[in-house]
């Protein structure tokens, strides 16, 4: 399999699952220490569903339908748990990646969407 291929997947993956944990109240108080407000709640939240549709397409494309869906939830299972341990005991880090993978998955999307998915 394609190394970018994996790459977009775990950095669209955590970027859904931290996304989606931060769109709660108690754990963007946690991270951030204030209430947050509404519009950043519904942003985080569009964000973490838009991300996980997308690590799903990349898992479709790269293991066809049926595997695709077990190497999803295996991965959204892998970056879940890293993402509350990372909350447990480095909460700003967890936002500090969120905003470092946003663009790298961003990235290797729009690469392996030029690229057709082919691999060398």
């Amino acid at each position: 399999m394609d190394l970018l291929l994996l790459f977009a997947i775990l950095t669209s993956a955590y970027v859904a699952m931290a996304a989606l944990g931060l769109s709660m109240d108690k754990h963007f108080e946690q991270v951030f220490g204030t209430e947050p407000k509404a519009f950043y709640q519904r942003l985080l939240q569009s964000a973490g569903w838009l991300y996980l549709l997308l690590t799903l397409w990349f898992c479709i494309q790269g293991w066809q339908l049926a595997i695709g869906f077990v190497v999803w939830f295996g991965t959204l299972t892998l970056m879940q748990g890293s993402f509350a341990l990372l909350l447990t005991y480095q909460q700003r880090l967890t936002s500090v990646l969120l905003w470092a993978a946003v663009p790298l998955a961003t990235l290797s999307a729009v690469l392996l969407w030029t690229s057709g998915f082919k691999s060398d």
